[in-house]
């Protein structure tokens, strides 16, 4: 057209000759290659080599960071020459059409921002790292997320872990690899060998609907990785059973650098991520005496699913959600510790526990607070099974120093199962026998007498020797505020017999008297108002 500067092609032949051996001599110089584009993932050997490539180009020998993407390796590290300083040099991955080709760059300067300001303790030798082992990190981390739809790795980092506490400090080197899909993410990260350490899948869709107490079937198999990786010694003290997992504390000693200024006990976390390692809880045996420990195969982890079941049918609550499940060796018990499993339904606003032994046996109940009956001591209905419960707990010959029965619990002084010839003192309530507390002076050089001797004494009389209190000191039994049992009265058995001392007053500190009984009822002494 008019006005318009002509243009004139040149014969194809003559372009695509003249194209053609100018690739050609790109391909041999720079590296390039023919074919379809292929990522840093899809080429693991493009790692190693594009690792190798910057290590030759820089001198680099100690790392702050390796970061890979599709396209891109580069790592940040220490100068050489200036060895306070940091560079960061790239290995690119460029195409044009089905021409594809390798660039190197740097150094470029990094400005530094570390949360531990010790430089050398970030930095790892490039040499420590397996970085042959990238395709089966990748392949790892691809099957470890398991996606629902196809996954890809987005990123791959290699560093050192950072710590904030007890201050900032550097751990282990690590690579850790990003995978995704287009609704879902996982991170799973190595050691610097390429061997797996930690898995996250909280952004899966499995890990976002895992609620392991609606999936108790898994027990089994939380065990079992406790098993395989922590070892089948006595050395749990807790495991605890929530939605999110199972976490098992051991009495084993947490050596980690966090943890310097107390002495720590190692813990494990059971999720949907495995069996991973999670910050340890302060050792507490110094002041308050050694938990009993079991090992995870004590008990059949498989029982869960049927103890939550009897639970419900046992505390009447067959609707109630569970709420938490926990395995240990109450030491607060009267008897010698044994695994327990504690089974805690919640209903309503409520909570209702069940105690099954490592057999699944009952070992008693709590029910929620509104179906609870007032528990009273004194109450002569309440005593045949209270005297059951100690007779299970001390049944020994001559194990008893003293009974008081109170309003609303009974006070036992005995010898104690868990301490051979010492006494211990422990409340019994609507709960069942705990220790409490230390045995008084007094108390000790009390005589001590046997469930056996206690034979007479069953709810009628008891009732009855309430009845005559009340009759003897002009006060209701309402008034009572406690009854002790025991050898040591101020006013003893003349046959040397355990004796029953029952106190009213008509209010705290106000009138009040005393008789103290044979437990067949005859009257020892009387102190009237």
């Amino acid at each position: 057209m008019p006005g318009q500067p002509r243009t004139f092609a040149a014969p194809r032949h003559a372009i695509s000759g003249r194209a053609l051996a100018a690739l050609a001599c790109l391909v041999l110089l720079t590296g390039w290659r023919f074919g379809p584009p292929v990522t840093f993932f899809e080429d693991q050997a493009g790692i190693v080599s594009a690792v190798e490539a910057l290590r030759k180009a820089g001198g680099l020998e100690r790392a702050l960071s390796v970061s890979i993407t599709a396209d891109e390796v580069s790592i940040e590290a220490q100068d050489p020459n200036r060895i306070q300083h940091v560079n960061r040099w790239v290995r690119e991955r460029n195409r044009i059409g089905s021409f594809n080709w390798d660039e190197t760059s740097g150094p470029d300067p990094v400005e530094l921002n570390l949360i531990d300001k010790d430089l050398n303790a970030n930095l790892f030798n490039l040499s420590d790292v397996d970085f042959s082992a990238a395709g089966k990190v990748i392949r790892e981390a691809i099957s470890r997320a398991a996606l629902e739809d196809p996954a890809h790795i987005s990123s791959i980092e290699i560093r050192r872990q950072l710590y904030l506490l007890p201050k900032p400090s550097s751990g282990d080197v690590w690579w850790t690899v990003d995978v995704r899909s287009g609704r879902e993410s996982a991170r799973v990260q190595t050691d610097a060998k390429g061997n797996v350490v930690r898995v996250d899948l909280a952004g899966t869709n499995r890990g976002k609907a895992f609620d392991l107490l609606a999936s108790l079937d898994k027990l089994p198999e939380a065990a079992q990785a406790f098993r395989d990786g922590v070892g089948d010694g006595a050395v749990l003290i807790k495991a605890s059973m929530s939605p999110r997992g199972v976490s098992f504390e051991t009495n084993l000693e947490e050596k980690s650098p966090l943890l310097v200024s107390l002495k720590h006990r190692q813990v494990y976390q059971w999720s949907l991520n495995g069996l991973n390692r999670v910050m340890g809880n302060i050792d507490t045996s110094e002041h308050f005496g050694v938990e009993p420990p079991f090992a995870v195969q004590d008990t059949d982890w498989s029982l869960a699913e049927r103890l939550v079941r009897k639970a419900k049918g046992t505390l009447g609550m067959p609707n109630a959600k569970l709420a938490e499940i926990e395995l240990s060796k109450p030491k607060d018990r009267a008897g010698p510790p044994q695994l327990e499993w504690e089974i805690t339904l919640e209903e309503g606003g409520e909570k209702g526990i069940a105690l099954f032994d490592a057999k699944g046996d009952p070992l008693g109940h709590t029910l929620p607070k509104s179906r609870q009956k007032a528990f009273d001591g004194r109450n002569p209905e309440a005593w045949p099974a209270a005297l059951a419960l100690i007779s299970g707990s001390f049944g020994g010959d001559g194990a008893i120093a003293e009974v008081i029965l109170y309003d609303k619990h009974i006070r036992i002084s005995a010898l104690d199962p868990q301490h051979p010839g010492q006494l211990g003192e422990f409340l019994l309530d609507e709960t069942g026998i705990k220790r409490f507390g230390t045995v008084s002076p007094f108390t000790e050089a009390n005589p001590r007498f046997s469930v056996a001797d206690l034979k007479a004494l069953d709810a009628g009389q008891m009732r009855k020797l309430q009845e005559a209190t009340e009759q003897r000191i002009g006060l209701p039994a309402s008034k009572i505020t406690t009854i002790t049992i025991g050898r040591a009265s101020l006013d003893p058995s003349p046959q040397g017999r355990v004796t029953v001392e029952i106190r009213a007053e008509e209010a705290p500190f106000g009138r009040g008297g005393r008789v103290n009984w044979e437990i067949d009822g005859r009257e020892i002494k009387a102190y009237l108002p």
